[in-house]
């Protein structure tokens, strides 16, 4: 699991991050939350089937990347729509390195 410091107009807000490793997209919302400081807590379901296991349980899916917002799920996002939730500005180019 991964945790950045900081954050940026949820404080309140928790947020676990559901990756998949190698997910292009995933890359790109991470480099978002890395960016602006956002904390959150990573994890990665292709290293963890509990944790695969708890996506699915919650959200009837296997999609990733996948966010939980406080009580709210963006499921199977992407990095201009975690944004837009997160009020930070809307990602010029989207980043899909890791």
């Amino acid at each position: 699991m991964t945790a950045s410091t900081s954050s940026s107009g949820t404080a309140t807000d928790q947020i676990v991050f559901y990756s998949k490793t190698g997910c292009p997209w995933c890359n790109a919302v991470r480099h978002l939350l890395d960016d602006y400081n956002v904390s959150y807590e990573e994890r990665d379901v292709r290293k963890d089937a509990q944790l695969m296991a708890e996506l699915r349980r919650e959200t009837n899916q296997d999609s990733a990347p996948t966010l939980k917002i406080g009580g709210e799920w963006l499921v199977d996002t992407d990095a201009k729509v975690v944004a837009g939730r997160l009020n930070l500005p809307e990602p010029a180019e989207v980043k899909r390195s890791s």
